[in-house]
């Protein structure tokens, strides 16, 4: 039976210097798409954040004050949020 000639290689150890280099490299050339993925993670916890306060307000507003031409306006919100939540997903 043959070796294979991968486990006659000794493995090379990798060093935390020239690892670190290498990922702030990738991280440098890939700058834009990564700065674009930050931006729209950040918008969808954003978006995500208006449904519990949305509840909040028909709770407090609308039902406790007894404020119905607020609810279609609170809808609309609410439903925004939950599409932009979902594009930016």
């Amino acid at each position: 039976m043959g070796s294979n000639p991968l486990e006659k290689e000794k493995k090379k150890k990798l060093k935390f210097s020239d690892v670190w280099d290498e990922a702030k490299e990738i991280i440098w050339r890939h700058r834009s798409r990564i700065a674009i993925g930050l931006v729209l993670m950040l918008v969808s916890r954003l978006a995500g954040m208006v449904l519990p306060g949305s509840s909040k307000f028909l709770i407090d507003n609308v039902i406790g004050e007894g404020r119905a031409d607020l609810l279609p306006r609170l809808a609309l919100f609410a439903g925004i949020a939950a599409v932009v939540q979902a594009i930016t997903t």
